[in-house]
């Protein structure tokens, strides 16, 4: 087996048809416990792009964890032509705090990237994920919900129009087959913003329900199928 046969994410490595789970060290609270960021490496049988795919940046958007799960569930390395990596939660702070922000520094995750190795708690976590995941990727995904207010489903490209990748990021969101992309430059430190700049492809289908007729649900997004590939859906037309 090549050394570039081999999917590495910090100390995670997974050869060819395998998939490993683990963490990401990502700083330590005030008492030394440890933050963990939770992460899975699949890397196909078959060499082909890598797919990195993150959840709950935001600690109470918990929809994308869902999504998360399903992908790693249905997806068998045997049978996959490429690689995935997977973070169901990536604002592990916010998530067990059940709010918005990092209650470590009161930051929004995803106004963090690409990150401060010696920044403050989200800052390092973004980090951490930016440099030893997402720039291994060609793809990125980035799962966000509605929280509790009602929008349409749509998929963001943040790039902005003169930015790096703009084509690429709006071929890729319209794989999603949602109909809808907001298409409109990201506030600085959007993971969506930053990840093209590092030349990812990088988007965010944003996976929200409006109240009363879809609250709470979640479905796994259109992914292309492990093999073959799955040609890309046309965008439905607006209602």
């Amino acid at each position: 087996m090549r050394a570039n046969d081999v999917l590495q994410v910090g100390p995670l490595r997974a050869g060819p048809g395998e998939r490993i789970d683990g963490y990401l060290p990502a700083g330590e609270l005030a008492d030394g416990t440890p933050i963990r960021i939770p992460i899975s490496l699949i890397n196909g049988a078959r060499p082909g792009k890598t797919l990195y795919l993150q959840a709950v940046s935001d600690g109470d958007e918990l929809n994308g964890l869902a999504v998360a799960r399903e992908v790693l569930r249905r997806i068998d390395p045997a049978a996959l032509t490429g690689r995935l990596i997977v973070v169901p939660i990536t604002n592990v702070p916010a998530f067990h705090a059940h709010q918005h922000t990092n209650p470590l520094d009161g930051k929004k995750l995803n106004r963090c990237f690409p990150g401060k190795r010696n920044g403050s708690s989200s800052e390092r976590i973004a980090y951490v994920l930016f440099q030893q995941a997402v720039v291994r990727a060609d793809l990125c995904l980035d799962l966000h919900q509605g929280s509790v207010r009602p929008m349409i489903d749509e998929v963001r490209v943040r790039v902005g129009k003169e930015g790096p990748l703009y084509r690429e990021c709006m071929e890729l969101a319209r794989v999603f087959g949602i109909g809808y992309v907001l298409d409109e430059r990201g506030p600085r430190g959007q993971l969506a913003r930053a990840a093209p700049a590092r030349t990812t492809p990088g988007w965010r289908p944003l996976r929200s329900c409006t109240p009363p007729h879809h609250a709470g649900s979640h479905r796994a997004p259109h992914l292309p199928r492990p093999d073959p590939p799955r040609a890309a859906a046309a965008p439905r037309p607006p209602a």
